[in-house]
């Protein structure tokens, strides 16, 4: 079950580097709940639905896991600092994942992005097609979504996530480390690491490499 509440407008945290027009990607704990607005426990269920989505419409069209978590945090960041306008969160969420293929050079073409988006959200109703009057209306929406999300973000696309630091942290065990230790523990962190994406906006208050550092300490 997708909660979607029909339209999102955030207001938002504009904090930004000194001497930069970017925002701060990594916000304080106040920052955070600022952004989520007046009902922070709703609105992280509901960011939290989204990003279950975006899981499931990923695996549908082939994305890896890499790929699926940038999305998502295309789209946190988007809520977060995006300072006027009003958009369907689903359209919002298409446009996160369709460009965050792009983002991670494994590029999927708008037509199977959003006619799998389409059988995800609305299931049990006719699929899109491209001669549909509907699908043409989504498809424009979603092109200027992006062009949004693209300025929210100002066209700032890298995004380094918590798997990167695995290896390297891991590493670093090594020598405490037992037996299959090593594999078990980057297992459980993957899955740890998944799950942040998935229920929680760690990835808008904490460098990548303090969530592996975390994910891992939690495996061990």
């Amino acid at each position: 079950h997708y909660i979607w509440h029909g339209a999102v407008q955030r207001r938002h945290v504009r904090h930004t580097r000194p001497g930069s027009a970017v925002p701060k990607w990594v916000l304080s704990k106040h920052d955070v709940l600022e952004s989520l607005g007046d009902d922070a426990e709703g609105e992280l269920r509901r960011r939290a639905a989204t990003a279950k989505f975006l899981q499931e419409l990923s695996a549908k069209v082939g994305l890896n896991q890499w790929t699926t978590a940038t999305a998502i945090v295309f789209f946190q960041r988007y809520l977060t600092f995006r300072t006027h306008g009003i958009y369907d969160k689903f359209v919002v969420a298409v446009a996160c994942l369709f460009l965050a293929g792009k983002a991670e050079e494994t590029p999927k073409k708008l037509p199977d992005v959003l006619t799998a988006a389409y059988e995800l959200r609305f299931k049990g109703k006719k699929s899109l097609s491209p001669d549909d009057a509907k699908y043409t209306d989504y498809a424009e929406r979603i092109m200027v979504a992006e062009r949004h999300l693209l300025d929210t973000l100002h066209f700032v696309l890298a995004v380094v996530h918590p798997y990167k630091h695995l290896p390297s942290i891991l590493a670093a065990l090594a020598p405490v480390l037992r037996g299959d230790e090593e594999q078990r523990l980057n297992d459980v962190a993957w899955k740890v690491v998944n799950d942040t994406f998935r229920s929680s906006a760690l990835c808008l208050q904490y460098e990548a490499k303090v969530v592996a550092a975390g994910a891992l300490y939690f495996g061990a």
